[in-house]
């Protein structure tokens, strides 16, 4: 006679779930929340206009006025700016199956499609931040380098991208030519990479080609605006359609290089007087901006006060040692917030003027809706039913800022080891 081991019982054992699921990816919307809808802005499908009080007027000079010619004078110029929507999409598509088997606690311990379809809005906003963060032709990243053997491309800043993502490999800059479109299995965000389901066709990707979203049209300032065409020092191209070239100064932001150097106080002090020396002392900086950086200059201005931090010993009681780092890094500059956030362009700071930025729309953030129905079938190559179902959410706006000026920026900043 046998004894009986486990193996003749596992047909009556039970199964347990744990019913705790926890998250392993992460999206952010940092800087987009930042911005409010203007509610004076009616907002249709025509280009919004942005009036700008762009040349000041009136003419000064010495008078005789024991009877003298006074001369002639001038007024001040108005210049306007065009701000035309974009639109975006976000899919969220399951099976039949998946939806009847995990439809109630019977079944499953979690409602499967209930809890994509609920999270949507939130992986939405996510992914129309990691845009804001470009230079308006929704332009996510550049290639560091590609992998065929992943395969994978090795990014600078992966918290802007999905799994499951479809984007765009184009030849260098931005209006070159599209190489590949590649779907990514997993964001490696410590490694910096992007995992693709599948090798990329055609010619392989390199080193400074550009990752564009899903059906971006490839051409420069056609999609949301960024952060990167709205904050820019430079004496051509074009802010809001108007040629910075004609308006020389206005519509340029200050702008310091950081020469690959750490940031200091006396750094953090010339951005800052850089807005004060453009646009007065008194009004030169806006007191409700805030300082926008990603981890690694959050890090390094951190660094910069644990050098100048200063203990003695003789002084220090009890058993342990001084903790020479707070919990939680600085959460200002020179007094102004500093906002930071995993998307930020690494080597960068800038000053956000909140009060200059705005958002508009035309269709705010929603699902997709027609007739009330919003969950739509989709149909099989025979040209039936599929039991298969999709969902969308749809954006129609902009964001801009009035005034590029009344920020500031700088690039080209020291990263510390290990970001």
């Amino acid at each position: 006679m046998a004894t009986a081991v486990n193996s003749n019982t596992l047909a009556l054992q039970l199964e347990k779930v744990r019913r705790t699921i926890p998250q392993l990816w992460f999206n952010e919307n940092v800087f987009l929340t930042k911005l409010q809808a203007r509610e004076d802005l009616e907002v249709s499908s025509r280009p919004t206009r942005v009036p700008l009080d762009i040349q000041a007027g009136g003419n000064g000079g010495v008078v005789n006025l024991d009877g003298g010619d006074m001369g002639r004078g001038s007024a001040g110029s108005r210049a306007v700016g065009l701000l035309s929507n974009a639109y975006y999409r976000w899919a969220i598509e399951w099976s039949e199956l998946s939806e009847v088997a995990n439809d109630s606690s019977g079944k499953s311990i979690q409602n499967y499609v209930e809890k994509e379809v609920g999270r949507g809005i939130k992986n939405f906003r996510a992914f129309l931040d990691s845009l804001v963060q470009g230079n308006a032709a929704d332009q996510l990243d550049t290639v560091v380098a590609y992998t065929v053997g992943d395969p994978s491309i090795t990014v600078t800043t992966p918290a802007r991208f999905s799994d499951q993502q479809i984007i765009q490999v184009v030849t260098g800059a931005v209006g070159g030519a599209v190489k590949s479109t590649v779907q990514i299995s997993y964001v490696d965000y410590i490694n910096k990479k992007i995992f693709l389901v599948a090798a990329a066709t055609g010619t392989a990707p390199a080193a400074g080609d550009s990752l564009l979203a899903e059906n971006a049209t490839n051409v420069a300032n056609s999609g949301i605006n960024g952060i990167q065409n709205m904050q820019v020092s430079s004496a051509t191209g074009t802010f809001l359609t108007l040629n910075r070239a004609s308006f020389p100064g206005r519509l340029s932001t200050p702008f310091q290089d950081g020469g690959g150097n750490a940031i200091t106080p006396a750094f953090g002090r010339l951005l800052l007087n850089s807005m004060r020396l453009r646009n007065g002392v008194d009004a030169g900086i806006e007191s409700n901006g805030f300082f926008y950086m990603n981890l690694d200059q959050e890090a390094a201005w951190e660094n910069t006060g644990l050098v100048i931090t200063q203990n003695i010993f003789q002084q220090v009681t009890g058993d342990s040692s001084v903790d020479q780092l707070k919990k939680m890094p600085p959460k200002s500059l020179a007094g102004y917030p500093i906002v930071p956030s995993v998307k930020a362009t690494q080597g960068r700071i800038d000053f956000i003027a909140q009060d200059h930025w705005f958002k508009q729309e035309i269709m705010p953030l929603d699902f997709y809706d027609i007739d009330g129905k919003t969950v739509f079938p989709i149909y099989g190559a025979s040209g039936g039913l599929a039991s298969t179902k999709i969902t969308y959410l749809v954006f129609g706006g902009n964001v801009a800022t009035d005034d590029p000026a009344a920020g500031a920026y700088a690039t080209g900043l020291a990263i510390p080891s290990g970001y």
